[in-house]
C-alpha cells in the first residue's frame, strides 16, 4: 500500500488550512512520511496530518536514538494492521531506544482484492454463487427498465460548475439520509463541508480521487467519492437517494466502482471503517485500524500522557463496541431538530378503482414538482413493485381533499392518503 495520499502536499494544505489554520506541520527524524501538529491544550502532544479523516497512514522507522522525541508523545492515527515495521527497528523499539510506541485497536476495516480479475463477471463469479450474481444483475436491470439511467466517473477532469451541481446535490441527499436516521453527523456541519468541498475538487483533479455518480435523466440519485493511487481505492464518503432504495443502489453503484478499478489495474479495494453490513458482504479481508502512541520512556511525563492518551481511546472504543455513540448522534439530532416541524410519514395506502383521468375532482401533478418526499419515495416503490416505467406513471392531487393523491400506470392505481 503506498500511503501517498494522505501526505501529498495537496491533501495537507489543505488539511492545515481548515484544521490548523494554515500553521506549518512539524516533522521529527524518527518517522519518516508523517506530519504532526501540536495540540492545542497539551503542547507536548503531536498527532499525525489528516488525524481521524484520513484511510490509512504508514510511516517509515529511522533514527530511534532522535532526540526529538524527549519529553514528547506522538499519535499516529488509522494505522491498518497489515502494516508492518521493518523487523531492525521493531527490535530497536522495544530494546535499544527510548522512544517506545503502544498500539492501542480502534475500528475494523475491511478489504477486497481486485487484481486478478480481468472483468466485473469474473470479479463477481470469484466471489458469489450464480443465485447472488443473478440479483445483482436484476439490480441494474430494473432500475434501467424503469428510469433513464445514466453513468459518468470524474477523474481528473470535472469543472467547477459540474462539481459544485453534484457536491449540492450530494449535500442534499446526506441530509436526507441522516435525517430519515434521526442522527447529527459531523461531515454535515458548515466547517467539515466546506474542508470537503475543497479537498475533493483539488484531489480529483490531481487524480487522487474519484467521483462516481448514477444519474436518473440528469439527476444524481447515487454519489460516491474514492480516494486513489496506483494501488488502492479508498471509499470515503458514498450517499444515495433513499427514495430509490428498493433499486440496491448501493450495490449498483460499488459495481461501477469495481469495474472502474478493474479497468484501470487498481489492485485493492479498502472500505476503511466503520461497519456496514455491505461491507461485510463485499469484502474479502477484515483487519484492524490501530493508533500508535510514541513515547519517552526516560520521561515520567511521556509516560503518564501516553497512559493518559491511551485510556481516553481505549473509554471511546468500548463507548463505540457498545453503541453509545450512536446514542449520543441520535440526542444530538433531536436537540437540534425538537422545535422544527416535519411532515409526518404516516399514511394510509388503499386500493383505487375510478378513472381519474379527465375527473374535475383531481389534477395532474409532475413528480419534479411534489414537494412531500414521502410521495416520491412511495412513486418509486409503485413502480418498482408493478414494474413499470417511470415515463409511464401518473400523478393525481385531489383538489378538496388535502394530502390525497391518486398514482397510476399500465393498470395498477393506488390511493395515497397522508395524515399529519
Amino acid at each position: 500500500m503506498n500511503s501517498d495520499l494522505f501526505i501529498s502536499d495537496i491533501y495537507t494544505k489543505i488539511w492545515l488550512k481548515h484544521n490548523n489554520n494554515s500553521k506549518p506541520a512539524t516533522e521529527f527524524d524518527f518517522v519518516r512520511n508523517i506530519k504532526f501538529v501540536k495540540n492545542r491544550n497539551l503542547p507536548m502532544v503531536y498527532t499525525n496530518v489528516g488525524g481521524h479523516l484520513t484511510k490509512g497512514v504508514l510511516y517509515t522507522l529511522h533514527n530511534l536514538q532522535s532526540k526529538q522525541c524527549k519529553k514528547k508523545v506522538c499519535k499516529v492515527i488509522d494505522v491498518p494492521s497489515y502494516f508492518k515495521l521493518d523487523p531492525d527497528h521493531s527490535d530497536q523499539l522495544q530494546s535499544k531506544s527510548n522512544i517506545k510506541v503502544k498500539k492501542l485497536k480502534q475500528h475494523k476495516g475491511y478489504l477486497t482484492k481486485l487484481e486478478g480479475n480481468p472483468s466485473l463477471d469474473a470479479f463477481l463469479k470469484s466471489r458469489f454463487n450464480a443465485k447472488t450474481r443473478g440479483k445483482f444483475r436484476s439490480y441494474k436491470k430494473r432500475l434501467e427498465y424503469s428510469f433513464n439511467i445514466t453513468y459518468e466517473v470524474y477523474f481528473g477532469n470535472i469543472s467547477k460548475e459540474e462539481y459544485q451541481f453534484i457536491y449540492d446535490c450530494f449535500y442534499r441527499l446526506l441530509k436526507q439520509r441522516y435525517q430519515n436516521k434521526k442522527e447529527d453527523v459531523a461531515i454535515l456541519r458548515p466547517d467539515k463541508w466546506k474542508y470537503f468541498l475543497e479537498l475533493g475538487f483539488e484531489m480529483i483533479l490531481n487524480k487522487e480521487a474519484f467521483l462516481t455518480v448514477i444519474y436518473n435523466d440528469g439527476t444524481p440519485i447515487s454519489i460516491s467519492f474514492n480516494y486513489c493511487n496506483k494501488e488502492f481505492i479508498h471509499g470515503y464518503l458514498t450517499v444515495f437517494d433513499t427514495n430509490y432504495s428498493k433499486f440496491s443502489l448501493g450495490h449498483i453503484s460499488f459495481m461501477k466502482i469495481v469495474e472502474w478499478g478493474i479497468k484501470n489495474k487498481i489492485r485493492f479495494y479498502d472500505f476503511s471503517k466503520v461497519e456496514f453490513e455491505y461491507k461485510k458482504r463485499w469484502c474479502e479481508v477484515v483487519y484492524d485500524f490501530e493508533m500508535h502512541i510514541f513515547y519517552d520512556s526516560d520521561s515520567s511525563i511521556s509516560k503518564l500522557i501516553k497512559t493518559g492518551v491511551a485510556a481516553k481511546y481505549g473509554v471511546l472504543k468500548y463507548l463505540r463496541d457498545k453503541k453509545i455513540n450512536k446514542k449520543w448522534h441520535k440526542l444530538l439530532f433531536y436537540l437540534k431538530n425538537k422545535r422544527s416541524q416535519t411532515l409526518s410519514d404516516n399514511y394510509q395506502i388503499e386500493d383505487a378503482f375510478e378513472d381519474y383521468l379527465g375527473s374535475e375532482k383531481y389534477i395532474e401533478i409532475k413528480f419534479s414538482d411534489i414537494e412531500c418526499n414521502v410521495i416520491k419515495k412511495i412513486t418509486i416503490d409503485f413502480l418498482y413493485k408493478n414494474k413499470i416505467r417511470f415515463n409511464e406513471v401518473k400523478i393525481y392531487l385531489y383538489r378538496d381533499r388535502k394530502g390525497t393523491y391518486i398514482i397510476e400506470g399500465e393498470g395498477h392505481k393506488q390511493k395515497v392518503i397522508l395524515t399529519y
